[in-house]
């Protein structure tokens, strides 16, 4: 049972230079040989997996991250057990933390906001596989300058601490006391809402290059728990709009805050849209899409979600333990209690009460990672025979272009036989706990375009997405951001007869 050495072998490793130390171990630059890939490998102290709780809920924890499909999210490339030491190597991103960032210069105001949105883009991810952060803060951001601007990865899942004990920097400062929401200052464990509140404390700390309160650990926590929100002075709409979102995600109630992250995020997206201190061209405004007056309330399919489908597992990820989850934080909802509720949020007495989904609403509903209030992201009708509406979203990677396309379709044979004329290759069912079943077509080389593309239709609901990239890697990224409805959350779904 060891740490490693820079220079020596760590299984399937090469250990190059040490990268940070931290309480529970150290992280270091390596490269994955067999792959000729750097990573940042992570090895925990040996004494920590002489526990056999712990090593269980690692493994645990660090599957379910590595599941999130984020493009905001520290890729994990591995985890496991290394000569009694347990490990993780995850992506090496190039560039430092936010925390280095903001200390060296203040951020403009709309850059602010996209990492910000990004952050919160990133615990809604995780939120969605089960995953709790318990430390959002700056140097848990690691930042990645890309010629469309810096790209965010929320990293460091859980806190490197022992249970119970709370993490200060060694300066006496309080590090995690600046983002801690009050019930975690009072004793409480971690929760989404706690992230949300951390979330709002990392917004504040963007705008401002000041945390929310000033003080010493305990003088911090009694301000979390007592003082009042802060606002910023008001001098444009967009002011007034942000206010909004720090008094709501930094609410001392949990009950009162965001009831995700991902809704945070979508609320700083649409600031980002409207404020006039914005990093690239205004894009095509979206529409939000309603139902025209007599839609029909019953059709040839048919989506109700189960409240609260799936219960957040209330985990926390990685590199170490944080306090454990109150499972009394994210109780599972119950059907009987709240109703029967239709794909669009609307409560219904039964399953033919509600609508067919259509439109981007439905699109969104269908396949999570479609995010509308998204700049990038341009609605628009169909012009492919069959095709009743597409989302088109672009991308950058490293200078690549990419876009990932949307679709809803007038039938499931429809979308099929456009991928079958599109794709050479058959396509491969995908069938996993995680996703309804799915079609998945993907071109063997460039398309005529000189592009890089593949193709998911899901198999029994006229929804699918495809994705292009000028290289394979923007390709890959584009296919590692797409989250799709996992089977558990079908209950309610009636198949095309």
């Amino acid at each position: 049972m060891r740490i490693p050495q820079v220079g020596d072998t760590f299984g399937p490793y090469e250990v190059r230079r040490v990268l940070g130390h931290g309480g529970m171990g150290v992280v270091f630059v390596a490269t994955q040989v067999a792959l000729d890939r750097p990573v940042a490998l992570k090895v925990l102290l040996p004494q920590l997996a002489e526990s056999a709780d712990y090593r269980a809920r690692f493994r645990r924890e660090a599957a379910a991250l590595a599941s999130a499909q984020s493009p905001y999210i520290v890729p994990i490339f591995d985890y496991g057990e290394i000569e009694g030491s347990l490990f993780l190597a995850t992506q090496l991103v190039p560039g430092g933390d936010l925390g280095l960032r903001i200390a060296n210069a203040a951020l403009d105001r709309a850059t602010a906001l996209e990492i910000a949105r990004q952050v919160c883009t990133a615990l809604g991810d995780a939120h969605d596989v089960g995953v709790l952060h318990r430390d959002v803060k700056p140097s848990n951001v690691l930042i990645w300058d890309r010629p469309e601007g810096p790209h965010s990865y929320l990293c460091d899942f859980g806190i490197a601490k022992v249970e119970g004990s709370l993490d200060t920097t060694t300066d006496g400062t309080a590090g995690t006391w600046a983002f801690l929401a009050p019930e975690r200052c009072q004793g409480a464990p971690g929760s989404q809402a706690s992230d949300i509140y951390a979330a709002g404390c990392l917004l504040w700390n963007l705008l401002t290059g000041n945390r929310p309160y000033a003080g010493l650990g305990v003088e911090v926590a009694q301000a979390h728990v007592h003082q009042p929100v802060p606002q910023l002075a008001v001098a444009t709409p967009a002011d007034d709009e942000l206010n909004t979102i720090l008094a709501t995600a930094m609410a001392k109630d949990p009950a009162d805050r965001y009831a995700s992250a991902g809704e945070m995020a979508r609320a700083l997206a649409r600031v980002i849209r409207a404020g006039d201190e914005r990093t690239q061209t205004a894009p095509v405004p979206l529409v939000p899409v309603s139902a025209p007056a007599g839609a029909p309330r019953a059709g040839r399919w048919r989506i109700v979600a189960a409240v609260g489908a799936v219960a957040v597992l209330g985990a926390a990820l990685v590199w170490a333990i944080g306090a454990r989850d109150d499972p009394s934080q994210n109780p599972p909802a119950s059907n009987e209690a709240s109703g029967t509720r239709c794909w669009d949020g609307s409560s219904v007495a039964s399953l033919d009460d509600c609508s067919e989904p259509f439109g981007a609403a439905g699109l969104a509903w269908a396949i999570p990672s479609l995010d509308l209030d998204d700049p990038r992201c341009v609605e628009s009708e169909g012009v492919v025979e069959g095709k009743d509406v597409v989302v088109a979203c672009e991308f950058q990677v490293r200078g690549a272009r990419g876009l990932i396309r949307y679709s809803s379709w007038s039938s499931v044979e429809a979308s099929a036989a456009h991928y079958r004329r599109e794709f050479e290759q058959a396509a491969r069912l995908v069938d996993r706990p995680g996703s309804a079943p799915r079609r998945v077509w993907r071109a063997e080389g460039r398309t005529p375009q000189g592009f890089y593309k593949m193709a998911s239709a899901y198999v029994d609901w006229p929804f699918s997405v495809s994705v292009e990239g000028s290289t394979r890697a923007a390709l890959e990224v584009g296919e590692r951001s797409l989250r799709f409805r996992p089977r558990a959350e079908m209950t309610g779904i009636e198949a095309p007869g």
